[in-house]
């Protein structure tokens, strides 16, 4: 695994959070998609969000030590939370659930990650 400069990791935290605000926003479409029939969990855009989280995770794991360095610290059990009820709903394709966990638990534990990154900016 490639060793990464401080500065190389908040490269990537100004990357991540201007992603990461996206993908909340993403998250909160697409959850509204699937509550009106519009979208379900087969369509190209669930997938591009399961894809952006599994990018944010690889990079969180990365650049943790310098985001908490910060007086604002990332709230890891948020975060891990979201992450968890996700995978649960995704594995047991209850859409009802992943409608729930998108707004109420991962767009906004995404939005706290960029307000943890916003530091760096």
């Amino acid at each position: 695994m490639a060793e990464y400069t401080r500065e190389d990791k908040i490269e990537a935290i100004k990357a991540i959070c201007q992603y990461d605000k996206k993908l909340a926003d993403a998250m909160e479409i697409l959850a509204e998609e699937i509550d009106s029939g519009v979208s379900d969990m087969d369509s190209e855009v669930f997938g591009q969000v399961v894809q952006g989280v599994n990018w944010t995770i690889e990079v969180l794991q990365q650049v943790m030590d310098v985001m908490n360095e910060q007086e604002k610290k990332l709230d890891k059990e948020a975060v891990n939370d979201a992450l968890t009820a996700f995978d649960k709903a995704c594995r047991e394709e209850d859409e009802d659930e992943l409608i729930e966990v998108l707004k109420s638990k991962l767009a906004p534990a995404f939005r706290g990650i960029c307000e943890v990154g916003e530091q760096f900016v």
